[in-house]
């Protein structure tokens, strides 16, 4: 099941992307660095697309964060 739904999330598209982020109560500026972050990232798209939507925003913040170092 959970192969099924990794399969499910490649399959994602950037417009659907860029909506999801869209939501989430972020800078302009911010939404772009994390559909850039997320787009160049299939490991981090599977994990923010897992993640419940409430927690998104936590979740893409550390990610986005833990990269840089």
């Amino acid at each position: 099941e959970t192969e099924v739904m990794t399969k499910s999330f490649s399959k994602i598209s950037g417009v659907e992307i860029y909506a999801a982020l869209e939501v989430l109560d972020l800078e302009l500026t911010l939404v772009i660095d994390a559909y850039i972050f997320l787009m160049d990232n299939a490991t981090y798209k599977d994990m923010f697309f897992g993640c419940s939507v409430s927690g998104r925003k936590d979740l893409l913040l550390k990610l986005m964060s833990k990269s840089k170092n």
